[in-house]
């Protein structure tokens, strides 16, 4: 499901001054609704408050969220994965569907929405 714009993101969901993403894509990923969907429900795939660590990818139909993390604190609720990726790369860095948003933090996360097979 599409989140309405006006949302306000959740205490540090993501600092614009530090944080940073991209809306980078291969020719597979599409902005049609069917596709953006798919992308939002492998976001939703994480689940609320289950840690993850280090490297997980969900998938949903033709679309994937990847989340990584390499440095320090790597482990991550569900919950606010789901909250990088929504105000992140959807919002944050205005992206319709694919796309990766970074932290600037002693974790070195980042997560990539990007389309099956790229």
């Amino acid at each position: 499901p599409m989140l309405p714009s006006s949302r306000t993101p959740p205490a540090g969901a993501f600092a614009p001054s530090k944080n940073y993403g991209n809306c980078n894509a291969c020719d597979k990923c599409s902005t049609s609704e069917a596709f953006i969907n798919d992308c939002h429900n492998a976001v939703d795939k994480f689940i609320d408050n289950e840690g993850y660590i280090n490297h997980t990818r969900k998938t949903a139909g033709d679309c994937y969220a990847d989340w990584t993390c390499e440095g320090e604190y790597r482990s991550k609720l569900g919950k606010d994965i789901k909250n990088i990726f929504n105000y992140g790369v959807f919002q944050g860095a205005g992206c319709q569907a694919c796309g990766q948003w970074y932290l600037m933090d002693d974790s070195n996360c980042h997560g990539t929405i990007q389309a099956v097979g790229c």
